[in-house]
Formats: C-alpha cells, sequence, structure tokens
C-alpha cells in the first residue's frame, strides 16, 4: 500500500512540474541558415535591410561588425503586417479587445563558418498593445510565426539549402 502511495505522489509530482513548466512565458528561439556569401556581404545586406531609408520601417539600435551583431527595433506596426508575424494570445476577458500598438526587437548573430559561408541566427521578440475601445490596456508578448525571419534571412543572401 505504502508504494502505491508513493508511486501516486511521484506522478502527481511529475504531472505538477511538467504543467508548471509548461505554463511560462514563451523563450524566443532563434531561426538559423547557412548563407552562401562571405561574411562582409552578409553583414552588408543585413546592414541595408535595417536601415533606417529602407522600406521595412526597422530602426537599428546596434550594429557591430566585429561581433557579428545587429539589433533593430520597429514601433508602430500596423496590425496586418503583425498578424503575418506573430499571434498573441489573450485571456478570455480580453477577445473583443484589439491592437492598439505592436513593436518588435531583433537580434541577427553572424558567425564566419569558411570565406564562403556565414552562419546567421534570427531571435525576434514581438509585443502587442491590446485595449477595448482605448481603455485598460494590457500589454501582451506575443509568438512568433516565423514568417520576419524568413524575410531577414531571404535578405541576408540565399542559403546552403537553396539549391
Amino acid at each position: 500500500m505504502r508504494r502505491i502511495s508513493i508511486g501516486i505522489s511521484l506522478a502527481a509530482g511529475f504531472i505538477l512540474v511538467t504543467t508548471v513548466s509548461f505554463a511560462r512565458e514563451p523563450k524566443p528561439f532563434a531561426h538559423s541558415a547557412e548563407i552562401k556569401a562571405p561574411y562582409a556581404k552578409v553583414y552588408q545586406n543585413l546592414n541595408r535591410f535595417f536601415a533606417l531609408d529602407s522600406s521595412h520601417l526597422f530602426e537599428a539600435t546596434e550594429a557591430d561588425e566585429k561581433l557579428g551583431v545587429i539589433r533593430a527595433k520597429r514601433i508602430g506596426i500596423d496590425s496586418r503586417t503583425f498578424g503575418e508575424w506573430a499571434y498573441c494570445k489573450t485571456s478570455p476577458l480580453n477577445l473583443l479587445d484589439s491592437l492598439q500598438d505592436a513593436t518588435v526587437t531583433v537580434k541577427v548573430r553572424l558567425e564566419k563558418d569558411s570565406p564562403t559561408r556565414t552562419h546567421v541566427a534570427v531571435t525576434t521578440e514581438f509585443v502587442g498593445e491590446y485595449s477595448l475601445a482605448g481603455t485598460n490596456t494590457h500589454t501582451i508578448t506575443c509568438e512568433t510565426l516565423g514568417a520576419l525571419e524568413d524575410q531577414i534571412l531571404a535578405a541576408a543572401g540565399p542559403s546552403v539549402d537553396e539549391q
């Protein structure tokens, strides 16, 4: 009888730990590709993508070619574009709320694999502000759908997988 109660306690503990771990905020993960181009060319392509005068409307907040890091932010994203890039889970109490403002922060890491290949990893963090008719605004961290990361990787250059 004691073995059964210990087994039930262990099983209940496992279920509790598993449930708690799945209930945490989603952590951004990097989308990556190996690009068939030299490091300097890939960095130049990505720097152009995030330039203020580009049509992508990002503001580069950090760009360091030696470290292989580009950080950029875009605010005021329209709801159609944001809907293509991210999914925001709202609570049942907020189902009637609409998107008032949307922001994405992007981090791109570059690593030189060889003289003609560069590894690029893109991480995004999406945030949406929701409210009902402009009252009781609440902020939600949203999950990526991968479309923006794919656009950035395509701007970096052709990947090794593309034949």
